[in-house]
């Protein structure tokens, strides 16, 4: 059904592309730049006119997602570097080109954040962080880009829930949902919540290697339920996509990575726009590894009912992309419905990562926009770029 959908919408999608322009993109990364900690960077969206923007300091390495507020500025964290060595919390201005430190964490209130800055619904931002805290467990935090009051919300103990990797999401009642590789019942992880007025932990549902086991992403929320990845478990041991009901508190395995449809997935899911208009709710990711040439996948799958099935969009093949050990997600573009942007942690001329992009609905269009050097430009990413709302990509990107 999917081919036939496709066929008929390329004919629409050529008009658009018309007269859409690549917008310029932003990102960032983690190693190389005049002081071989990362750079924040622009390019066209056609691979065009790069350029530098911000050195980050050795050791910084930015490698989490970066978020955009209403107030137009850009907000990241780096997984080191700071008065404790433990990372920090920046801020961007793309108006004034204005960088400021805003944050330095420390062991006591959580450090090494490796996760998305979360926006809230009280315009606060949260986070996890992997170790500090009262059990060096990690944490939940809390920043106020105002005020740039930092409050430790929870610390994990090993025995509910340790060291989250993955971000934050925030259910319509105002409870932050996450997930942990480490701690509960099994040793293999958790799904959990925290209530922010009532100041409640909640782990929820201990996580078993039969279904999914040490997820390493954000759990996506549609229609009442969530969706998420897990780097293992499963039958195959490859990982899995599943879903599950917070009402009955049930995890159900839609998908089993099995290698040829690629396997270990490190990050997370993404609603594709229903640009068919046919009620399709098709989630898009990116597996590690598996595939032809086992440097990992970009896939999609239709939870709606529809059938719709499971499609492998893109296989990564080592010159124009290398997933390997990568968490990143895909991010759609704001010009073009049916386009996403995303990085690729090896891979390419110099084997440090690409930036590219991709079109599930023109025959999975793959293009390579940007390949990442040890040098100025950096390498190695190792977050998810952002479409900013001034039609530029920021991301972030680390090792060299």
């Amino acid at each position: 059904m999917r081919k036939h959908v496709q066929a008929t919408l390329i004919a629409i999608l050529a008009i658009i592309n018309c007269n859409a322009q690549n917008p310029p993109l932003w990102f960032a990364t983690a190693s190389g730049g005049p002081l071989s900690g990362g750079t924040l960077s622009k390019i066209n969206g056609d691979g065009t006119n790069f350029g530098n923007v911000y050195p980050f300091s050795s050791f910084e390495s930015p490698q989490a997602e970066l978020t955009q507020l209403a107030n137009g500025k850009i907000y990241g964290s780096t997984n080191g570097g700071g008065a404790d060595g433990g990372g920090i919390i920046f801020s961007y201005n793309p108006s004034t080109d204005t960088y400021n430190t805003l944050y330095n964490f420390s062991r006591t209130t959580g450090v090494f954040p490796g996760s998305k800055l979360m926006a809230g619904l009280d315009n606060k931002l949260y986070g996890l962080t992997r170790e500090g805290g009262s059990h060096n467990k990690g944490t939940i935090f809390k920043f106020d880009p105002v005020s740039f009051v930092y409050t430790d919300l929870y610390d994990f103990p090993n025995t509910d829930a340790a060291n989250p990797i993955g971000g934050l999401c925030q259910t319509p009642d105002g409870k932050l949902w996450g997930m942990t590789p480490g701690g509960g019942v099994n040793g293999s992880g958790t799904i959990f919540n925290y209530d922010i007025f009532s100041s409640t932990f909640t782990s929820v549902i201990d996580l078993a290697d039969s279904m999914a086991m040490e997820p390493h992403g954000s759990l996506l929320y549609l229609n009442n339920k969530f969706y998420g990845l897990s780097l293992l478990g499963g039958n195959n041991a490859l990982g899995t996509l599943f879903c599950f009901d917070p009402v009955a508190v049930t995890l159900t395995k839609i998908v089993e990575f099995n290698g040829g449809n690629g396997s270990y997935p490190y990050g997370s899911l993404t609603l594709e726009p229903d640009i068919a208009g046919i009620g399709s709710q098709l989630l898009i990711g990116m597996t590690s590894s598996g595939g032809i040439y086992d440097y990992g996948t970009i896939f999609d799958v239709d939870v709606s009912g529809n059938n719709l099935g499971f499609f492998t969009e893109h296989q990564f093949s080592g010159p124009e992309g290398r997933n390997e050990n990568f968490s990143g997600n895909l991010v759609p573009s704001l010009t073009n419905d049916s386009m996403f942007y995303g990085m690729t942690g090896l891979g390419g001329a110099s084997n440090h990562g690409v930036l590219f992009s991709i079109n599930p609905w023109r025959n999975s269009f793959y293009s390579v926009l940007d390949q990442f050097t040890d040098s100025l430009a950096g390498s190695n990413p190792g977050g998810t770029p952002l479409v900013s709302t001034n039609g530029k990509i920021y991301a972030t990107a680390g090792g060299g």
